[in-house]
Parts: C-alpha cells; structure tokens; sequence
C-alpha cells in the first residue's frame, strides 16, 4: 500500500475516567496523516464481546488503513473497565457511551459511532436521546428487540440446566430478576436493573435523526441480493441516503474460536469509504 496512510497503524491504549469508573479505550490510527473521521465502536454482551474482540480489532486496523481513527471501548463493568458484570445496567453503558463520545469529539474530525449486536442498539439508543456531536451510525448485525435478546441469552441457562438433567424456564428467571436478584448465565451474573432495561428497548421505537447517515451491515446464512433487505430497517428509521448491506457469511459473534471475515471488513470499509472518500 502507498500513499498518506500507507504506514501500520498504531494502536494505544488508555483508560480515562468515566461516570461510572475508569474505561479501557483502544485507540487504532494512522501516524502519518490527519484522520478522515473518528469511529467509536461498542463490543456485543457477555461472551459475544469475547468472541468478536479479535473481528472488531483486526476491523480497527483495516479501518486505520485507510485513514479511519478507531477507538474500541469496554463500557464499564464489562472487559478490561472498572466494575463488576453484575453491576452493569443500560443507563449506566449509555452514560459511558455518552462521555465517549464527548471525548471523542475533542478531536475535530467527523464522529461515526456504532458496535456490534447490542453495542449497535446501545449506539443507536444515544442517537434517539442524545443525538449531538454524532455524524453517522455504524450497525453491525444490530439487536432489533432487547427483550427478544434478554430471552434468547437466558434460554443459555435453561439449555445449560437441561444438561445437568435439572428443570428451569426463562418465565421462572424473569420472575427471579423482578424479586430484585441476579441470575448467572454461562458466568455472567445478570443483574436486575440490567434485564429490566433490556425489556424496553426495541429499535422500532427509537429513530435516529432523519438526516443522520446509518450503514447497516447485515450478516446471515442464505443467499440474498443486496438491493432486496431495504425492509431489514425497522420502517421509522428507513430515509433514501440510508444504506443496508447484506453478506453471507460466519456469525462472528456466536463462533467460539475468533474469526475476522475478511468480506464484512471489507464491507464495513466500502461503507465509511463511500461517505468519507
């Protein structure tokens, strides 16, 4: 590679002090020219964050490449951030997605936020409610429903219980977590303000801005034209200069050994590329 960014990128690590505790920040830039814009992306929930590091790592590179500064951030109670999982609530993950983003824009480039599965949603929730400083959102196999998401990630539990030959429901968890106490899933203990959260959360009901640009990077299993999946984005948040894509390919995110498909990186860079050429 030649030109400005032809130089690998570098990558530091930080841990500025948020409302809720330090946070780990992994900063991925070029050295040797200016950015094109900022990207601060959000890793997925519980062991889906494990299993997409090396994806959103080996994207922040690809990213820096061609020019892009990225920064990947635990939100507090998760990863290499202060605090302990069971204190981890979506109030509190939006406040640190907040103080990121204020952060971020210190610098004076343009500032794309977004993340993977729940990290999309938690990018997308800031947008609704506080959309200043944000110049586009980037969704990567966004989670549509939080309440759908809460019960698929307690069915891990059931499934788990099964194969110890012992009988639980999602039904009998949810009423566990509305008595005001955790549940562990696969060793994350879930705390109640947390799935409480969770519940109310549904993209549907939380449109961005109507001139803020989305690149919507959709991953599945079968074969689909690329035109055809306008009608993936829920209807309050489809305008004309708004983007889905669709790819074929590994769900990353739920693989347990680490993947990085080189097609969707490529994707997630023909997307910021075409609105930062």
């Amino acid at each position: 590679m030649t030109g400005p960014y032809a130089a690998p990128p570098k990558l530091s690590a930080s841990f500025p002090v948020g409302p809720n505790g330090p946070l780990f920040v992994l900063e991925i830039a070029s050295i040797s020219a200016a950015p094109r814009a900022t990207v601060l992306l959000m890793p997925p929930f519980a062991e889906e964050m494990n299993r997409s590091r090396y994806m959103l790592a080996q994207t922040g590179r690809a990213l820096a490449r061609q020019g892009f500064r990225v920064l990947l951030a635990d939100p507090s109670s998760t990863g290499d951030s202060a605090g302990d999982f069971e204190q981890a609530s979506w109030d509190r993950w939006i406040a640190d997605l907040s103080f990121l983003r204020d952060m971020a824009r210190l610098d004076t480039e343009p500032l794309w936020i977004g993340g993977v599965r729940t990290g999309a949603l938690l990018a997308a929730t800031l947008a609704h409610q506080e959309p200043d400083g944000i110049d586009g959102l980037l969704m990567i196999q966004p989670v549509l429903s939080g309440k759908r998401f809460l019960t698929q990630f307690l069915r891990l539990r059931v499934a788990a219980a099964m194969n110890r030959g012992q009988r639980e429901s999602t039904a009998q968890l949810m009423e566990i977590l509305k008595n005001g106490e955790s549940v562990s899933v696969t060793g994350y203990p879930l705390g109640p303000d947390m799935a409480e959260q969770l519940t109310r959360l549904s993209l549907k009901d939380m449109p961005p801005p109507p001139d803020l640009p989305i690149e919507w990077i959709e991953i599945g299993s079968d074969e689909r034209e690329t035109d055809a999946i306008a009608d993936i984005l829920p209807p309050s948040w489809r305008t004309a200069d708004r983007q889905a894509r669709y790819h074929q390919d590994q769900a990353f995110w739920a693989l347990p050994e680490p993947v990085a498909p080189p097609k969707i990186i490529a994707l997630i860079q023909t997307a910021l590329m075409s609105h930062h050429p």
